[in-house]
């Protein structure tokens, strides 16, 4: 524990809480409803105690990989690579934070990893306070420090975990697919100390405030996460850029439609966490005043305030709201003729899955414009609100274009290449080659690069 956080302290493992928060004010919509430092003591052992089981967990020490989903997002990603796997008959063990029936093991802790965890908490939160007291952090204290403490509970348990799975000598090969939150942050810190080879595969867009890649293998979407990332290997100074054998693979969450039929909405609008509902209104009161039908996908996590707010005006026909608990991705672009969301990796999937996307701040934050690139590297077109009815007629004939395919190709590197919706085949390919020591020539080839080792994907 102590060497760990050592080398990586709870502001670096929970990354944008404990180091970019200033960068990113659009983020603070994301604190706690419980501010102040005691009520903060009292969320993290509150959620701590809420990890705690009582039974013996179901992990095969002779499975040479293990998978971690710490979200359900996370978990949408890595779904066609496990089945991927499942047809190479690579046997794996799987953990998310929430059950995902029939495979995996819920992540939980036993009663050593409680008092490990509550011994760590008193030991370190201290020092951690003072740190963040001294840098005038208050807002981080009074709003966040629950969250920067979550290194204390996740560290014991994957120390304990990945400790007695190697110990057998089987485990060859960690993979996760967020490389910024907290749980995800502390299992690579965890692997990197016990010589585990990890692999990192892309979940959604990326941003020049990510962290540095730090990982083994990384699977990246395409050429555009790619030169991002080289722009993040400054981003925790003192950390040493690690030496990772990157690989553009395509966007790798599976979507299903059907390209034949048109949707029963005009609009499908998808907002998230940060996005400010006074903009989602003024934006679909005009779109219901040019006699758009439009269908509201929130984010799983969306805050119960958003979706209070949003059941006042679902009153009539013309918007109906997509419940993303129950209603899949594919479902979603099934419904819809034309997509509308601000900073969203669901602009990437829609043009995907062909669909026009178009680009509409939700929120007045200069930091989040524009956020993933997408206006500017031509991915998306910009609605403009003054304009409505011929700005998304100007959108739908851009999206058609060879400029805009074009643009898909820089974010999705198997987009029109025989992989194209095979991505988890492709994936599951290399990641056997992996574990026995395979050359990737067949698949992959070697490119030129002064920064990670780089593999574009062969195109015949």
């Amino acid at each position: 524990m102590n060497t760990c956080l050592t080398k990586e302290d709870e502001c670096v493992l929970a990354y944008f809480f404990g180091t970019k928060l200033e960068s990113l004010d659009s983020y603070k919509r994301l604190k706690s409803n419980h501010p102040g430092i005691i009520p903060q003591i009292c969320l993290y052992f509150y959620s701590l105690l809420k990890l705690v089981r009582f039974r013996k967990e179901n992990l095969n020490s002779n499975h040479e990989v293990l998978v971690f989903a710490g979200t359900n997002n996370q978990y949408n990603s890595l779904y066609s690579t496990l089945n991927g796997l499942d047809r190479l008959n690579i046997a794996y063990n799987l953990i998310t934070s929430k059950v995902v029936k029939g495979k995996s093991n819920d992540l939980s802790i036993n009663i050593f990893d409680f008092l490990i965890s509550v011994c760590t908490f008193f030991m370190k939160s201290p020092r951690l306070y003072l740190k963040l007291k001294k840098a005038n952090k208050n807002f981080e204290l009074n709003y966040f420090f629950s969250a920067l403490c979550q290194s204390y509970t996740f560290l014991p348990y994957f120390i304990r975990t990945l400790s007695n799975l190697s110990s057998k000598g089987n485990l060859k090969l960690v993979i996760l697919s967020n490389d910024h939150n907290s749980a995800n942050r502390c299992l690579r810190l965890v692997c990197e100390m016990l010589n585990i080879k990890t692999l990192y595969m892309q979940h959604a867009s990326v941003s020049k405030l990510f962290p540095p890649l730090q990982y083994d293998y990384a699977l990246l979407d395409g050429e555009i996460a790619y030169e991002t990332y080289k722009m993040c290997a400054d981003n925790l100074p003192g950390l040493s850029i690690f030496p990772s054998n990157v690989f553009l693979s395509g966007q790798k969450k599976l979507i299903n439609i059907n390209k034949d039929v048109n949707g029963a909405f005009d609009l499908g609008i998808a907002v998230n966490m940060l996005d400010d509902f006074d903009y989602l209104k003024v934006l679909i009161e005009r779109l219901v005043d040019c006699g758009n039908k439009i269908l509201v996908r929130t984010h799983p996590s969306q805050p119960s305030s958003f979706l209070k707010k949003l059941s006042v005006i679902i009153t009539n026909t013309q918007i109906q709201w997509c419940d993303p608990t129950t209603n899949s991705l594919s479902s979603f672009f099934n419904s819809i003729n034309c997509l509308v969301s601000a900073n969203s990796s669901i602009h990437l999937e829609a043009a995907l899955a062909g669909k026009a996307t178009l680009y509409y701040e939700f929120s007045s934050d200069a930091d989040m414009s524009d956020y993933y690139e997408y206006k500017k590297n031509g991915l998306v077109y910009p609605l403009n609100l003054d304009n409505i009815e011929q700005s998304i007629k100007e959108g739908v004939i851009y999206c058609s274009s060879k400029k805009r395919s074009q643009a898909v190709k820089k974010y999705s590197a198997t987009y029109m290449t025989k992989w194209e919706h095979q991505e988890g085949e492709l994936s599951a390919e290399l990641i056997k080659k992996i574990l026995t020591n395979e050359s990737f020539n067949d698949l992959f080839k070697l490119s030129k690069s002064n920064f990670y080792t780089l593999y574009n994907i062969r195109q015949s």
